[in-house]
């Protein structure tokens, strides 16, 4: 099995909040097509969708700008890319911005971009419980 989980990079704005995005959103559509149908052929796929940044933190290293509008795009293009192919997807970003926005500041690093370790045991907390996991282990054991 692999667990993926990408697309937060990508999203960045590049030197400005109105900059250009990192990976371009029709290339990341394809990458992602790409790398999902790649996975597919070698085993069983699972995704696990990006957690949500703390704008009021941004710039990343003086020059990188994420944001949650931008955030959104692209994990519904994975989402989507994930449905066509029948892949579950975790969606964290939702599940995180669903508690509001003190619950994910408080699994956020001072970075606002990284889990702490609160957030690391909330991702851990969200994958053990996941349906999808729950199905690939039972189907692991018995056979």
């Amino acid at each position: 099995m692999i667990i993926l989980s990408v697309g937060v990079n990508d999203s960045a704005r590049l030197a400005r909040p109105d900059g250009r995005n990192y990976t371009d959103f029709a290339i990341f559509e394809s990458e992602i097509a790409s790398l999902l149908e790649q996975a597919q052929h070698l085993c069983p796929v699972l995704f696990v969708g990006m957690v949500p940044v703390d704008e009021a933190k941004m710039p990343f290293l003086d020059c990188l700008y994420y944001n949650q509008a931008d955030q959104y795009r692209y994990k519904e293009a994975t989402r989507i890319a994930c449905a066509k192919r029948r892949i579950p997807y975790l969606d964290i970003f939702e599940r995180w911005m669903a508690g509001g926005e003190s619950l994910t500041r408080k699994r956020l690093s001072k970075d606002g971009l990284h889990p702490n370790t609160l957030g690391y045991q909330t991702l851990l907390e969200d994958v053990m419980n996941w349906e999808a996991i729950a199905t690939y282990n039972s189907q692991t054991i018995a056979s």
